[in-house]
């Protein structure tokens, strides 16, 4: 099938690793896909904070965007929609798809507009309710305009791919009707995990992340990881109060990824006393991911929204990493107490210490929770490919102007 795939995604974090590994999955399934896109980035760049390189008039464009006041920003986005309804159109004349796919974003009916001029079928693609949102942590200005028009856009598309079943039940609010609406969870790429890792692996993962350099011979504690972007709703403030307050001294923490919060979760570990076992890795290109969870013995989702699926969690599952969570519905969907990670009471400082410690003490469950959740991986099959033909299947089912094959 042929697939106009669009986007407006500025940032690089874990949106841009999604988008790449979605189309990479769809052209791997067969599929010819094309991209429209406002940014262009070099897929090879693309990281869990954002290393792309942007094309001068959009980063021009962008500088300036950022810079507007929130009415008139709100406005700009809004307006997108046209412009990249315009794009869409064209490209699709030339490209003739087959369908639309449209990874959703505020305000933007740029796909639903372009579907129904080509007479083409749109999937949107929602990872999370975004108006409700904003609301939330930008304090939206025209909100009432912006709720209509998310609902108008969402019950318009043929297909709506929720991440989580939570968020489904919160689209389903929205005016999605049932039948057009499916959940599509993230996945991984099972071909770049070797699992079990060797030896020779996690002394290489440690030796890149700066923890065991070669004059050392001695390796170090336990090592607890993150990897992602450091925003408030990570909980990183959690996770570095649990490390402080978990008996064991001798756990090492190392934070994969950059963000806003840097600099203060840099205060915090020095005036919690553990600043010399917290290690700020930085940056890192996703497709090393796979190479430096092996030096992790205990991976963290320190906090997760409600109605996510974070990246992070089967990313880790696919590694065979040992994980302590948050205790809620949308990651009790992918990974079970004592089954595949130890689940510890959201926002609790007390309950992930507890986690910590009793991972870092018994090697052996976490090898057991570690196999059980990359078990999972693959028999639920959480991978990219398989994501996209869960999008093919679906959208073929539902409208029927898509021929199967």
């Amino acid at each position: 099938m042929r697939i106009l795939y669009h986007h407006r995604t500025f940032s690089g974090d874990g949106q841009e690793v999604h988008i790449r590994a979605i189309i990479r999955a769809l052209r791997e399934e067969g599929h010819e896909v094309r991209e429209v896109a406002l940014v262009r980035k070099d897929p090879q760049l693309a990281s869990h904070r954002g290393a792309g390189r942007v094309a001068g008039p959009a980063r021009r464009l962008l500088g300036s965007v950022r810079g507007l006041p929130q009415p008139v920003l709100e406005v700009v986005e809004h307006s997108y929609s046209v412009v990249g309804a315009a794009w869409l159109v064209l490209a699709g004349l030339h490209f003739r798809p087959d369908f639309l796919y449209e990874r959703y974003a505020f305000g933007n009916a740029a796909g639903v507009l372009a579907a129904r001029l080509l007479r083409r079928p749109v999937v949107l693609e929602v990872n999370a309710p975004l108006v409700q949102e904003l609301s939330l942590t930008r304090k939206l200005v025209f909100e009432g305009i912006a709720r209509r028009l998310q609902r108008r856009i969402l019950s318009s598309a043929d297909l709506v791919c929720a991440v989580s079943r939570e968020l489904a039940a919160i689209l389903a609010t929205e005016g999605v009707p049932k039948d057009r609406l499916v959940v599509v969870p993230n996945g991984v790429d099972l071909n770049a995990y070797r699992y079990p890792p060797t030896a020779a692996a996690r002394e290489s993962a440690r030796r890149a992340l700066g923890l065991a350099p070669e004059s050392v011979a001695e390796p170090p504690g336990t090592v607890v990881g993150f990897v992602g972007y450091f925003r408030r709703w990570h909980g990183l403030d959690v996770l570095l109060r649990a490390v402080a307050e978990c008996p064991d001294r001798s756990i090492r923490l190392v934070l994969i990824g950059d963000g806003p919060q840097k600099k203060h979760l840099w205060r915090l570990a020095g005036s919690l006393g553990i600043a010399e076992r917290v290690r700020f890795a930085g940056v890192r290109p996703a497709a090393e991911i796979p190479q430096l969870l092996p030096a992790f013995e205990v991976a963290v989702v320190a906090s997760a929204v409600s109605y996510s699926a974070p990246l992070k969690l089967t990313e880790y599952m696919a590694a065979g990493v040992a994980i302590a969570a948050p205790d809620q519905p949308n990651i009790t969907s992918l990974v079970s107490d004592r089954g595949e990670a130890l689940l510890f009471e959201p926002g609790s400082v007390g309950g992930l210490a507890r986690a910590l410690a009793e991972l870092a003490a018994d090697p052996e469950l976490r090898r057991r929770l570690g196999a059980a959740a990359r078990a999972a991986i693959e028999r639920r099959q959480l991978t990219w490919k398989a994501a996209a033909r869960r999008v093919v299947e679906a959208l073929r089912s539902s409208s029927p102007r898509v021929a199967p094959e």
